[in-house]
């Protein structure tokens, strides 16, 4: 009888330190997660609504220079995607259709394939533009995920930003 309640003491014990070194394995993955992925509290995927959208200057495919002043025309729609991005794909024929009606510069970063599916379907949009990835666009941006769009006002900030184009859809309508 001694014998059987020591092994489950012994159990109990071993089932307690394992709990707690299981514990901290995974405190210490969830650090490491986010300093791997550069994220902190209030992480942001690119320039926080209200920031003023830096001075930067890009060729469009069409070859015409477009600038910050490009978005002091009214209220701008900017739309970031990536070839390496699966659902950014999806997204581009949303985000033309909506250009037909806003004002909008399309930014596609060409990874490790081709932008031709993207800029073809990007074609209706009339100015994009295709740079490497860390462009001078998506670096005035801040981007830091895609698909990542932005409604910029006509003083050049931030009117509202996100992964979904839906909402500032609705916001670039009001």
């Amino acid at each position: 009888m001694t014998i059987g309640l020591s092994a489950v003491l012994v159990l109990c014990g071993l089932v307690a330190v394992n709990l707690v070194l299981t514990g901290g394995i995974i405190r210490k993955l969830r650090e490491y997660e986010r300093e791997r992925a550069g994220h902190t509290d209030g992480w942001q995927p690119g320039l926080a609504d209200g920031a003023k959208v830096p001075s930067f200057t890009a060729a469009t495919t069409t070859g015409e220079t477009v600038d910050e002043e490009i978005l002091r025309d009214g209220v701008t729609l900017v739309g970031f995607f990536s070839t390496d991005c699966g659902s950014c794909l999806p997204k581009a024929p949303d985000f033309a259709d909506t250009a037909a009606s806003t004002p909008a510069l399309a930014v596609v970063s060409a990874g490790r394939t081709a932008a031709d599916d993207l800029r073809q379907a990007l074609d209706a949009v009339g100015k994009v533009v295709v740079e490497a990835e860390g462009g001078p666009v998506a670096t005035a941006f801040a981007v830091a995920a895609y698909p990542l769009f932005f409604l910029v006002g006509p003083d050049g900030a931030v009117l509202a930003s996100g992964h979904e184009l839906d909402p500032l859809r609705r916001l670039a309508r009001a």
